[in-house]
């Protein structure tokens, strides 16, 4: 299933996207906004360094494949969308649907308080897409407003699966053994 997996995500390379700025940072990487070329498709692109994953106390790399292992074995409307995973010498890259919205703290930090229906509207839409990870043995284990995106329709998207736990193994596998998208040298 690797092999199909990897034909089916890996078949871009960075020239094909056109960079139209940033949407968030983290530990290892930055998130960006960007247009395939080709399609005029816009995407979020998250753009991690390989060096940083690599370098971590911990050593990160199997975040980096987890997050894209999980993405591809789900289809859920409140959960992003996984396009497109590869890397390059330097960088691991993971490209996901463009939700053109804001994150929940960002909603909450510049918004002020939720009105009680869109309190209830929001959670029971994460409700949702955390009961469809559960079906699948997945558990989300980083539940914070900032993985939490609101697109521009108003819905819901959750967001960084990189502290996803499977308990039943089927999904993942062992993460020592992983054999994944993105094996990083």
């Amino acid at each position: 299933m690797n092999s199909q997996l990897q034909r089916k995500y890996n078949n871009v390379v960075p020239d094909d996207f056109e960079y139209l700025g940033v949407l968030g940072k983290g530990g290892y990487g930055i998130v960006v906004e960007v247009l395939k070329k080709s399609t005029g498709v816009q995407y979020a692109m998250k753009i991690q360094s390989k060096q940083l994953l690599t370098d971590s106390l911990q050593s990160d790399v199997w975040r980096a494949c987890l997050e894209v292992q999980v993405a591809a074995t789900c289809k859920h409307p409140f959960i992003v969308e996984l396009f497109y995973a590869f890397q390059t010498s330097s960088l691991a890259v993971i490209v996901m649907s463009s939700n053109n919205g804001r994150d929940l703290e960002q909603m909450l930090n510049f918004g002020g308080c939720f009105t009680n229906e869109h309190a209830v509207f929001y959670g029971a839409e994460i409700c949702s897409a955390l009961n469809y990870l559960h079906k699948k043995n997945l558990v989300y284990r980083d539940l914070k407003a900032a993985n939490v995106i609101v697109n521009a329709d108003g819905h819901i998207q959750l967001i960084d699966f990189g502290a996803v736990a499977d308990l039943g193994g089927k999904v993942l596998g062992k993460y020592q053994q992983l054999n994944s998208l993105l094996t990083i040298a």
